[in-house]
């Protein structure tokens, strides 16, 4: 009888252990995303069905890139990782923004992800 309840203390032991454990590593998950969220030198933002393409008939979405950085250098938009094309072309890359300046990029695809490539590193979000 001794040996089962030395047993059930360790139980007891372990479980309090993994939930402490459990608790740190949710904790340093949300402290790492926020950290980095406030990181990024730019805001990408989605408008979605703000008109209608006369030409297709489909729905003209706007993504719109903010700076939050003085000399935020953007080398290229990607949407869909390039199978979708954005209203501007290549040679408009590279564009520089100064802090709060904003560019908006027409598309009329469904978007599921945008890559922004800047001096600073690339940038995604999903949708």
């Amino acid at each position: 009888m001794p040996i089962y309840e030395s047993k059930l203390v360790n139980f007891n032991f372990w479980r309090s252990l993994m939930k402490r454990f459990i608790g740190l590593l949710l904790f340093l998950m949300f402290t790492s995303i926020s950290l980095i969220a406030q990181n990024a030198p730019l805001k990408i933002s989605l408008q979605k069905n703000v008109d209608t393409d006369l030409l297709t008939g489909r729905s003209i979405h706007k993504i719109y890139i903010t700076s939050l950085d003085d000399n935020l250098i953007i080398n290229g938009v990607l949407v869909n990782r390039g199978h979708c094309k954005i209203g501007w072309k290549k040679k408009f890359f590279p564009l520089k923004l100064q802090y709060s300046k904003k560019m908006m990029f027409p598309t009329t695809c469904d978007i599921i992800e945008i890559s922004v490539k800047t001096n600073q590193d690339d940038w995604s979000v999903e949708y």
